[in-house]
Parts: structure tokens; sequence; C-alpha cells
């Protein structure tokens, strides 16, 4: 059967071409659809467990801090229980209520009062919520070094009228080793969510496509 230029072979011939070739296509976009898919459940999981695990450590860390700054309020000079010690404890309660909340109920919690304090304070100076965070973590580790190099009371220091400066000891050699571990470590990930929030991670889709 002739119809114009083109037969009725050569147009079931055109025809199957064009089908081979979207169904081609199709399978590829199937495919890629597939791949993309358990790309994003690998970087889910993996980012879950270290969202985990960093968790974790926050939330001791928090603790840690609400101990250290009762501790320095205790054995120290009233300024530097103003200084280091209330901010330490107050900063300690709410990484201890947030990390503690998260670990419970796998979300953030929904009032976050001194982190909120930071992003409101971050939106006054021109910046955005992420620079508040960013703040909250440098916050985190300048009361650290701060405490850390406070003067504290020796166990043994007595005194006749008043204390003398060798009664004072700085309070990072009254840590021990399993609270100096505790300290790096939590200052690592104070470090660790900085870098995360200024970009230093991110997921190269256009390397994992490939």
């Amino acid at each position: 059967y002739q119809y114009g230029r083109l037969n009725f072979a050569r147009s079931m011939e055109c025809l199957q071409k064009h089908y081979q070739i979207l169904s081609k296509s199709r399978a590829q976009l199937q495919m890629g659809s597939v791949k993309l898919y358990a790309i994003a459940e690998r970087e889910r999981g993996r980012h879950s467990s270290l969202t985990i695990v960093l968790k974790q450590v926050g939330f001791v860390s928090g603790a840690m801090q609400v101990i250290g700054g009762f501790g320095l309020c205790k054995t120290t000079l009233s300024a530097a229980c103003k200084t280091y010690g209330v901010p330490l404890m107050v900063q300690g309660s709410e990484n201890v209520w947030e990390n503690g909340y998260y670990l419970l109920y796998h979300q953030e919690p929904g009032k976050i009062p001194l982190r909120y304090a930071y992003r409101q304070a971050a939106k006054l100076m021109g910046g955005d919520e992420k620079d508040g965070d960013i703040a909250f973590s440098t916050g985190d580790l300048i009361l650290s070094f701060g405490s850390a190099s406070t003067l504290t009371l020796r166990s043994d220091s007595w005194k006749l009228f008043h204390y003398i400066r060798e009664d004072y000891i700085r309070n990072w050699r009254t840590l021990g080793v399993a609270g100096g571990m505790s300290e790096l470590i939590g200052d690592a990930v104070s470090g660790f969510t900085i870098y995360h929030l200024l970009g230093g991670e991110s997921t190269n889709w256009a390397e994992l496509r490939e």
C-alpha cells in the first residue's frame, strides 16, 4: 500500500524505531530514579547515625557544663561564677534539653529559649538563624576554654585569714583524664557543628550520579 512517498512498511519501521527510543529513555529514567533513591536513602541513613551520635555527645557535654558551672560557682571567686559559672549552667541546660528531647522523640524541640535568643540577636545584627546557631556553638567553645583557665581552690587549701594565690589552681588541672576527654570531645562536637553550619560538609549529588 502506497500513500504519497511513504509506504506502510516504512511507516511501521519508523514507529518501531521511535518506540524503541522512547522505551530506552523510559528505562534510563527509571534506573536513574532508583539510583537517586538509593543514594538519598544512603545519605539519610549516614546523616541520621551521625546526628544521633552528635546528640548523645551533646547531651553528656551539656550535663558536664551544668556540673562544671555549679562547681565553678562553688569553688571560685564570685567574678568567675558570674562570668563563666552561671552562663555554663544556662548553656548546659539548653544543650541537655535540646539533645535529650531529640534522643527521646527524634525531632527538635519546639521551645529552645536560649538558642532562640541567639537567633533573634543575629537577625537584629543583619544575620539569619544560621548565624545565631553558629554564635550558640561558639559560645559553647568560649565558655569551655574560659572555664578551663579559671582559677579554682585546691582541694587541700586552707586559710588563716584569707586565701592566697598559691591556694588556687587552673580548673583544667582538676578535671582528670575522664573529665578532660569529655571536655575535648564536647569542644570537638561544637567545632564540627560550626564547620557544618558554615557549609564545610555537603553532599555532592553531581558526583554521586556518575
